[in-house]
């Protein structure tokens, strides 16, 4: 006995007219519809009809019994026999990952026409996602891989892959046949076959169910043949357009894709927005034209990337906003806890390590030490750790290294614990110190979410048992459970009087007045199949499968039927994108396209030649969201009694940078640096040049290869120090750079002790040299300051003072210290003492005062003004030189040292702004936006 088809019409919602199919003979106080089996599109579709039911039983003071509601693919799971238990889809992932990895390529080559570089578990993995994507697709129309061969036939252009495909799925269900179970596709089949609905039912309502699964409904079909049960489907169209539709009330795609839509008020109603952010903004606005949205309007959220905008700007409205669908588990803040360990599992890499360490709930239970994070920014910028074994073996006492032991002993629990335990322990740790609420949201979906991945980590240890020749270990194991998560959705608890963000097939479903679809665009509404290896859109055709002229069809009469149902009394507005989120262009959907030839043309350029109008009002001018105010200078700050050599060069290139540098402390750290920064590899070469003067010998030999030697075994020793060994591959590369300045340094030296100049000191501070920090007559500053390099020529009596520069070029030390104000007319002085002459007269502006200020310590000692300069070893080692400042002498040694007084004068009176608009490189650009007058406030004096 075939279906009996209601034509409901379309004056209504769909959900008022099924609420009213089911009250219909309805007598009594109880509403008792317990016999009755509702199919419907979807889950928030039954949700809603529950809800109506009860509404319309309070309205006569009754109860209600609510019907058996279910959407199709929950029927078709109703139906199974339990005759043997069905393979989750983890042990059917790992049957196919046995199955791939083990069978002869060869005899399969159709499928795998090359080999795969690595033939392991992920590959696998992903070969089997595809094929089960492939057997699901297939399943709907009741077909296997092998019935689909069949049905294809052997004259069919690609048989022979067909044939290779049926035979892996053979091996595939043989597989789990050996372990007594049952494939879920299959099972499906073979109980809507012969479908035993397991309750008493008297009727079976099929509630405007568009979206066409032919096996649900051929499972219907021999249930009623069977029981005799009679099955009734609710159209929500006019019986006028019974020839639309099939017997089961999908729209036929000889009608619908070729129809006019109407739309009346195209202009008003069709609107094109730039991105997802000017879509949630346009909805937001149709909305504030009701007093109480809710219940008066509904949205429709037909692409998911526009609903984390819309959610966002509905918040700053002070409107809830819920959507059915629950919140993506894989972009909870605990499935990014379980990448980082999968990372750690791989290979201990240090950097996954930090990111663990700066979790909230990470820091919060592990971090005693509150200065944990900023030592974890020290020791990594320091020392550079590729690994965090690497790491322990570099760390020195204290908490930063109790974490890493601990995180050590975490990851080591996997190797030796079953593991779901191994998780537990993993999970507990990270967050021991957190008290979880039920109450708070965000504790509610961890809470939720640690037990279903609890759950999932017994399913996996115990499938694992049953595929021991895989020698699935921790990483495979941890692989599995994130796939296993990654399309479960977080439930979330419903606000009270909260906006709905609806589906597409759940918007027939809205009784609200005032429609808002967003996501208008082709790929949402209709969705399509573009691109799949094993079942392109033809073939989905020559196979019976949904295809994308169904899809077509099926939005086709949806659209029409909201419109319709609000034509009277309603409104319908339709946004659409021209971009995602990140920039890539959106086709308009075709369906705004069914209309007159007439029309074509203007709805062609409103849609695809909009102007800037289109898209609303223009932004705002773009401004600061904050200033930063820092703290005044407090009278211990150090800056204001004493300072470094180097510190002088930075004030005098702008004096607010240099006091949120060295007075405030403010300094940046590159958490994901794997090789040394400049100034660390500068650091490295001085350290193996400093003990040059530590012996005798080393002070005067002249012999290049003696140099040589020492001076690159000292570099292996500092950097196995500091980084541990072997290196990494970037460190080893800056090794072997340092290692070729350092051979031709030992040719300069050798040659400068040929020419009599000998090492007098390396790295000597002030203190050690005058017996106390340098203090310039006049000032209360003391200078601290520690010179590379101190020569001395016995046979003369002279000294020169040298400083190691190990930048990529090389660098003049006259031009590294002062400015040629001829050439560089933008550079002004502040001040007055910060202007100079050179020999020749030219004006100058200080910039740098570091060699003039070594010099006057060794003046000071030795009562004679010494000569200066630079120790080139530039990246080219061709081009490393000893060169010295020529015409440095007294009058310039005094021109610099009165700039120096000038600017311990100002730090005297706290002078630190205003912010210079130029520098050569600002550490602060990124909070500056360009402009550090308009992005701070002035420092209080």
């Amino acid at each position: 006995m075939p279906a009996t088809l209601h034509f409901t019409g379309w004056s209504r919602p769909v959900l008022a007219s099924v609420i009213e199919h089911l009250t219909r003979d309805w007598r009594g106080p109880v509403l008792d519809l317990q016999r009755t089996l509702v199919i419907v599109p979807t889950r928030q579709a039954g949700r809603r009809l529950r809800e109506g039911l009860a509404l319309e039983a309070e309205k006569s003071g009754a109860g209600v019994l609510p019907p058996r509601v279910l959407p199709p693919e929950a029927f078709l799971a109703r139906l199974d026999k339990g005759t043997a238990p069905v393979a989750s889809p983890v042990i059917s992932g790992l049957a196919w990952a046995q199955v791939l990895t083990t069978v002869d390529l060869e005899e399969c080559r159709e499928v795998f026409p090359v080999d795969p570089v690595d033939r392991d578990l992920p590959w696998a993995a992903g070969v089997a996602r595809s094929l089960e994507t492939c057997r699901r697709a297939l399943a709907e129309s009741g077909l296997t891989l092998d019935t689909a061969r069949q049905k294809l036939g052997s004259e069919f252009t690609d048989a022979a892959r067909w044939a290779a495909l049926s035979r892996l799925e053979q091996r595939y269900l043989a597989v789990l046949r050996e372990h007594g179970l049952r494939d879920a596709q299959s099972a499906k089949i073979e109980n809507a076959a012969a479908p035993e609905w397991p309750e008493e039912i008297d009727r079976i309502i099929i509630a405007a169910v568009p979206d066409p699964m032919p096996l649900a409904f051929h499972a219907l079909a021999r249930l009623e043949a069977r029981s005799g049960v009679p099955v009734h489907v609710l159209v929500p169209a006019p019986a006028a357009l019974a020839h639309a539709f099939d017997a089961w009330g999908r729209p036929l795609t000889s009608h619908w894709p070729q129809q006019e839509i109407p739309l009346p008020d195209f202009d008003r109603m069709v609107r094109l927005c730039a991105n997802p952010a000017a879509q949630a903004a346009a909805a937001a606005a149709l909305l504030a034209r009701h007093e109480n949205p809710v219940g008066a309007a509904a949205i429709g959220l037909l692409d998911a990337e526009v609903g984390p905008a819309l959610e966002e700007r509905l918040a700053q409205e002070d409107r809830a906003a819920f959507n059915p669908d629950g919140r993506p588990a894989a972009q909870h803040p605990l499935c990014e806890q379980l990448r980082l360990l999968r990372e750690l599992l791989g290979g201990r890499p240090f950097h996954a390590f930090a990111r663990w360490l700066r979790d909230p709930l990470v820091l919060e239970s592990i971090a005693a030490n509150p200065q944990l994070l900023e030592a974890l920014d020290e020791f990594q910028a320091e020392h550079l750790p590729a690994t965090l074994d690497r790491a322990l073996t570099l760390a020195t006492p204290g908490p930063l290294r109790q974490s890493m032991q601990l995180a050590r002993r975490l990851l080591e629990d996997f190797t030796r614990l079953p593991f779901p335990l191994a998780l537990q322990n993993w999970l507990a740790e990270s967050c021991a110190r957190h008290t979880f609420s039920a109450a708070n949201p965000d504790d509610a979906a961890w809470i939720h979410l640690a037990g279903e991945l609890g759950t999932s980590a017994a399913e996996i240890e115990a499938a694992a048992q049953l595929f021991p020749a895989l020698r699935l270990g921790p990483t495979g194991k941890l692989d599995l459970l994130l796939r296993s998560i990654q399309d479960t959705a977080l439930p979330v608890e419903r606000p009270a009087a909260a906006l709905d963000l609806n589906g597409w097939l759940e918007m027939p479903w809205e009784d609200a007045p005032h429609l808002i679809l967003t996501g208008f665009n082709d790929g949402s509404v209709p969705d399509a199949v573009t691109s799949d290896p094993f079942l392109p859109d033809s073939l989905r055709r020559t196979l019976d499968l949904r295809c994308n002229d169904d899809r077509l069809a099926r939005d086709a009469s949806l659209l029409r039927f909201l419109l319709e149902s609000r034509a009277g009394s309603g409104r319908v507005d339709i946004l659409l994108g021209r971009t995602t989120a990140a920039g890539d262009p959106l086709r308009p959907s075709r369906l705004l396209f069914r209309c007159p030839d007439a029309a074509l043309p203007a709805r062609a350029l409103a849609l695809f030649h909009a102007t800037d109008a289109d898209d609303g009002p223009p932004p705002p001018p773009w401004q600061l969201a904050w200033t930063l105010t820092p703290p005044a200078p407090a009278a211990e700050m150090s800056i204001l009694h004493t300072l470094h050599v180097t510190a002088f060069r930075d004030y005098l290139a702008c004096p607010f940078r240099f006091y949120l540098s060295h007075g405030v402390g403010m300094s940046s750290v590159d958490p994901g640096m794997t090789e040394m920064s400049h100034a660390d590899f500068g650091t490295v070469l001085h350290h193996a040049l400093r003990d040059l003067a530590s012996t005798e010998t080393l002070r005067t030999t002249d012999d290049e290869p003696v140099l040589r030697e020492f001076l690159l075994s000292r570099l292996d020793e500092v950097l196995a120090t500091r980084y541990g060994t072997p290196l990494t591959t970037p460190l080893a590369i800056q090794a072997e750079s340092a290692r070729q300045r350092l051979a031709a340094a030992a040719r300069i030296i050798a040659a400068q002790r040929a020419d009599g100049w000998v090492t007098e000191a390396t790295e000597l501070r002030f203190r050690d040299l005058l017996g106390h920090d340098l203090q310039l007559p006049g000032t209360s500053h003391v200078i601290r300051g520690t010179i590379d390099l101190i020569e001395h020529h016995p046979a003369t009596g002279r000294r020169r003072v040298i400083d190691y520069k190990t930048s990529g070029s090389a660098k003049d030390p006259a031009d590294e210290h002062w400015i040629n104000l001829k050439k560089r007319r933008d550079q002004s002085a502040r001040h007055p003492w910060m202007l100079a002459t050179d020999a020749t007269g030219s004006p100058r502006r200080w910039r740098n005062l570091q060699l003039p200020l070594y010099a006057a310590a060794l003046r000071e000692k030795y009562c004679a003004v010494p000569a200066a300069g630079y120790f080139q070893l530039p990246k080219a080692a061709s081009q490393s030189a000893l060169v010295l400042w020529e015409d440095f002498d007294e009058r310039t040694l005094e021109s610099a040292l009165a700039c120096a007084r000038g600017v311990m004068e100002c730090l005297s009176r706290r002078e630190f702004w205003p912010p210079s608009e130029n520098v050569d490189f600002d550490a602060y650009e990124s909070i500056f936006f360009g402009n550090a007058g308009a992005a701070c406030t002035l420092v209080p004096q």
